[in-house]
């Protein structure tokens, strides 16, 4: 019979608020005084998890019970919470962690967890107390997964995790900035240069480039993602200038839940039809259910991405409401939070059903950026332009990627009615 402690003024960890935010699966090699020492490579493992929540929260009963065996509350620490912005480290081996890493700055470390992380991928389950799913996805070693963490000791990072980005999408994480990671903090390094120049001259101001992984000719910065109101504002402010404009009166913009990237564009065209990705938020509202109901859901997405016109779309929309009611409170409120109009916006223009494949999700650059990576990820080296020369080396790599990308293009399903988009789109 397990005994339970619980934490006074906190709320209970769920999905809402706790993220596994770093994972290193397959550590750095042991040098020779970690070797002197009896440690092997495995023996550096961990999982980071975050609070992003504005509440501290109660981790007790919290547990892994898919890839690794660990339930918080067990160990020397007994009942533990964290503070909003906290993080939590388990480990494969204490003692080693402490050789390498020393203690983490602003963690602490819960415990040692029974087996260890699969070095060629595997699915992390996390329970709540309650038994409901915090997390449940698989992490691979393979492309389109950031592959440097596989033996090169980086760890695996959850790209912006405040946003609380959907763990079963590769394109949610990256490499850490250095070998190793940094457990327990945000792994990440401060930025110097003068934001509005461009120190390497490739047409990308020094901030931008910074969001996007890339290195001036001042600093080289980590890769960060878009989900930065600034980076994002900067980014459509160069593409205004350089000519995007829409066909139409109005723009269509398919969004994967990026909230400073639907700022950016409200702001730089403020009367856009903003469309919720209803694939990723499919993805998102799985990982709330038990697998038992995950068949229904996606019947009733399917009805949805079928649906033509405004009324047919929302009650399509209601139906998967109704069915999450009495399913997951907090299922339900993240299909609230992408809410009716965004997620049956483009349906709601009264278009044809044949757009709604291509349109109603973002896979259509999502797996363009995909094949473009699969080019491009073994390069390191990214030689800036010399005397006499106008293109970097990142310039020739990106047009032999996007030669190659551009093999696997095909019409966009239904593209005879785009002509009804535009007119519709026309439409005040």
């Amino acid at each position: 019979m397990r005994s339970a402690a619980f934490i006074v003024d906190a709320v209970r960890a769920d999905i809402t608020n706790l993220v596994v935010s770093g994972i290193n699966y397959r550590p750095a090699a042991a040098n020779k005084a970690e070797l002197d020492a009896v440690f092997t490579r495995n023996d550096f493992e961990f999982i980071e998890l975050l609070n992003i929540g504005s509440s501290r929260i109660d981790l007790s009963g919290v547990a892994f019970v898919g890839g690794i065996d660990f339930r918080f509350g067990d160990g020397a620490f007994g009942a533990l919470s964290l503070t909003p912005g906290q993080r939590v480290l388990v480990v494969e081996d204490e003692a080693a962690f402490a050789f390498r890493y020393g203690p983490p700055a602003g963690a602490v470390i819960a415990g040692v967890y029974g087996g260890n992380l699969d070095n060629d991928g595997e699915q992390l389950i996390l329970h709540a107390a309650d038994l409901g799913i915090i997390r449940d996805f698989t992490y691979n070693d393979a492309m389109p997964w950031p592959t440097s963490a596989d033996g090169g000791g980086f760890s695996l990072v959850l790209i912006a995790p405040d946003t609380n980005p959907d763990h079963t999408a590769p394109l949610s994480w990256r490499s850490s900035v250095g070998s190793g990671g940094s457990p327990g903090s945000g792994n990440a390094t401060s930025f110097s240069s003068d934001p509005g120049d461009d120190d390497n001259g490739d047409g990308l101001s020094n901030f931008l480039q910074y969001g996007f992984g890339g290195v001036s000719g001042r600093d080289s910065f980590p890769q960060s993602s878009l989900d930065s109101y600034v980076v994002a504002n900067d980014l459509l402010k160069r593409l205004r200038k350089r000519g995007l404009k829409s066909a139409a009166k109005r723009f269509l913009a398919v969004l994967d839940g990026s909230d400073a990237l639907e700022k950016a564009l409200l702001m730089h065209y403020p009367t856009a039809i903003l469309q919720r990705c209803q694939i990723h938020k499919e993805r998102n509202l799985r990982s709330y259910l038990s697998k038992r109901h995950h068949g229904e859901l996606t019947r009733l997405f399917g009805q949805l991405r079928k649906a033509q016109g405004k009324q047919a779309s929302r009650e399509a929309y209601r139906a998967i409401s109704d069915f999450l009611e009495d399913k997951n409170s907090a299922a339900l409120a993240s299909l609230q939070e992408a809410g009716e109009d965004q997620l049956t916006a483009l349906q709601s223009l009264g278009i044809p059903a044949t757009l709604n494949r291509s349109l109603l999700s973002t896979n259509i650059i999502e797996n363009f950026i995909l094949n473009i990576r699969r080019r491009m990820s073994r390069v390191h080296r990214w030689r800036t332009a010399t005397k006499g020369e106008k293109e970097t080396m990142a310039d020739r790599y990106l047009v032999v990627g996007l030669t190659y990308a551009q093999r696997a293009f095909r019409r966009t399903h239904g593209y005879n009615d785009l002509d009804k988009l535009v007119q519709a789109l026309n439409k005040d």
